[in-house]
Order: structure tokens, then sequence, then C-alpha cells
């Protein structure tokens, strides 16, 4: 049982259930069958996870298990960050999962597909370079007029995570998921702070 958020009795804690699956995983090796199916079952009880922690209004939380689980999905959980390499491959299907949860739990204000949709509205490019990671066509004035409309910067000034999470912010369309957007880097160079990450993610699955 992956979903232990739907028991009146709880038997196994959240935790316990994930901890489960990932000793699991490090006792079976790299090639036995069975791996890929503890995977899975894994990867649903985290979307649980997910899922009651928005229906709890516990949105910072779910922020955070968000990006857990775009490193668990692209196996970079013990590097912490995704290389472009990562991004490019990413799986469509676990990323429009994640999606659907965020637009239903918010009713239709947070979501990728929601920022995407900002995202374009503000004249930015979804080309990527695939050889350098950088955005065909991209400005910085453009990436700045979708971080203005989804609150990740105010008068020009980019807000860190803790101060982009509280307050006004939170009732802007598009504003979360937030924290994907430090998870990868390219050329060895750590994209924390430059415009030049956005839409990245956003371009690896066009259907989105």
């Amino acid at each position: 049982q992956t979903n232990s958020f739907q028991n009146k009795v709880t038997i196994l804690t959240a935790k316990d259930v994930e901890s489960i699956h990932r000793n699991l995983l490090n006792l079976i090796s790299e090639n036995s069958p069975e791996k890929d199916g503890i995977r899975t079952s894994l990867k649903n009880h985290l979307l649980a996870e997910l899922h009651f922690l928005m229906q709890q209004d516990k949105w910072l939380e779910a922020d955070q298990k968000n990006s857990d689980f775009i490193l668990f999905i692209a196996n970079r959980e013990k590097e912490g960050y995704l290389e472009l390499e990562n991004v490019k491959n990413f799986s469509c299907p676990d990323l429009k999962k994640l999606d659907e949860l965020w637009v239903k739990n918010s009713n239709g204000l947070y979501g990728f597909s929601v920022q995407k949709k900002i995202y374009l509205e503000t004249g930015n490019s979804l080309k990527v370079d695939w050889e350098t990671g950088d955005i065909i066509g991209q400005s910085e004035e453009a990436y700045g007029r979708f971080a203005d409309r989804i609150g990740w910067r105010d008068g020009g000034e980019w807000l860190n995570y803790e101060k982009g999470t509280v307050g006004v912010w939170m009732d802007r369309y598009g504003h979360l998921p937030f924290h994907w957007e430090v998870l990868w880097r390219r050329r060895g160079v750590w994209r924390l702070g430059g415009w030049e990450r956005g839409g990245v993610l956003l371009s690896s699955c066009r259907d989105l």
C-alpha cells in the first residue's frame, strides 16, 4: 500500500513507506527486474504525498516536494541538481502528472502549464539550443516581464526563495511551483539568479 494518506488508521507513516522503498532499491542490484516496479511504486507514493500536502494547503512544503520529485524522476537525488542532458530527456508524462496536481488542487492558480502560458504571453521563447542550453531568441527583458507577472521579481529585484514565497506573492497566477528553477546548471555554472535558466524545463515538454 503506497498511499498511506487515505488510511483512517495509519499503520505506516509516509516516511516509513518511503524508507521501505528506498531500502529495497539499495538492496536490489541495478539490473534486477524488480527495480523498475519498486521505483514506480515509490513514484506513486511521492505523488500521493504531494497531493495530500496540496489538499492541506501546505503549498510551500508541496513546492519543496515537487523539486524532490523532479530529482527522483531524473535519478539525480544524490547530486541535487540537473545537468542540461537531464532536462532535455526529462519524462514528459511525469512532468504532466505534476502539472495536473498543481492545477487541480489550486483551482488553476498554480502549475507548469499556467507558467508556460504566462511565459509565452510575455514574449519569451521555447526554442532551446540543446548543445549549450541557451534559449534562442530570448531576452532579459522578456524573462523579467514573466518574473514580474508571477511574483518572482519585485521592482526589478529578484526575490530569494524565502521572500518570494510569502504574503501577496502567493496570490499571483503561476507563482508556484517556484523552487524547481534552482535545480539545474549547465557548463558547470550554477543558475541560481540568472534569467538564462528560464524556460528550459518548460521547453523540454512541448505539449505541456
